[in-house]
């Protein structure tokens, strides 16, 4: 049963019974031995109820809050079926389904015996045992003894978190593309600088290996005063100061 919101609040209840009982022969699965007869199997319920209540009481950011209700009347475990079934188990054993007897407790260390238990004087916390001589696989199996679970949760509602999140992502878009555009600006400038320094090596390699053999010689004479050094002609814009005369060269034997 559901119910639509309404003011904020909604809610929902469910209920389960279950019924299963096994009948011999079987049809299918893997049998380690047959049956003696009919049997409830182990999420046989008699009743399973979960109820949820909800209220959103900041819409605009989907804010809200829930109380959860479970309750279980007890599942069947047929492991422990008589008191005989119960001093079998070990102290740790017994001490999980909260085995008594009185007064006495099983610990995880000290285990309960039939010394200190009787048929009228035994039970468990956490296991419903039928009384002794009551115990029926059909009529009355033992159960899990009987539970209830709450739970109280409050949190946003996603589609209204992600709406929040991405409205702040447009106000910061302008500064993220300025961003982009300033760094690929960065990056075509590095691009021209770096272009620019394999165009000045290829052409030192090249002015280097240009072929000419034997005395390397500045010249002096008048036409050669105003000529351009190699620095001036890769680089018009920098600027260098008064150039000095050359040297009067010298002869170098030859090679």
């Amino acid at each position: 049963m559901n119910l639509v919101e309404h003011g904020g609040f909604s809610a929902f209840v469910v209920f389960a019974h279950t019924n299963a009982i096994f009948s011999p022969p079987a049809v299918g699965g893997i049998l380690t031995e047959a049956p003696e007869g009919d049997f409830r199997i182990d999420h046989d319920q008699k009743l399973n109820t979960t109820t949820n209540l909800q209220y959103l009481f900041n819409k605009p950011r989907g804010l809200w809050t829930a109380l959860s209700w479970r309750y279980d009347s007890g599942l069947v475990a047929g492991a422990v079926s008589s008191l005989e079934d119960a001093l079998a188990l070990t102290a740790d054993q017994q001490a999980a389904i909260g085995f008594f007897c009185g007064s006495q407790f099983a610990s995880g260390d000290v285990a309960l015996t039939a010394a200190k238990c009787s048929g009228s004087n035994f039970g468990a916390t956490r296991l419903v045992i039928p009384a002794e001589g009551t115990a029926d696989d059909v009529q009355n199996p033992p159960r899990i003894a009987p539970r209830h679970l709450f739970d109280i949760g409050i949190g946003a509602v996603v589609d209204a978190v992600a709406a929040g999140l991405d409205g702040l992502e447009q106000v910061f878009r302008p500064v993220h593309e300025l961003r982009v555009g300033h760094t690929i600006y960065r990056m075509s400038k590095m691009r021209s600088i770096l272009m620019s320094g394999y165009v000045l090596a290829a052409s030192a390699v090249v002015l280097t290996a240009c072929g000419q053999k034997g005395n390397l010689l500045l010249p002096t004479d008048p036409a050669a005063a105003n000529r351009a050094t190699l620095t001036e002609a890769l680089v018009p814009d920098l600027e260098i100061g008064p150039a000095k005369a050359p040297a009067a060269a010298t002869s170098a034997p030859s090679r």
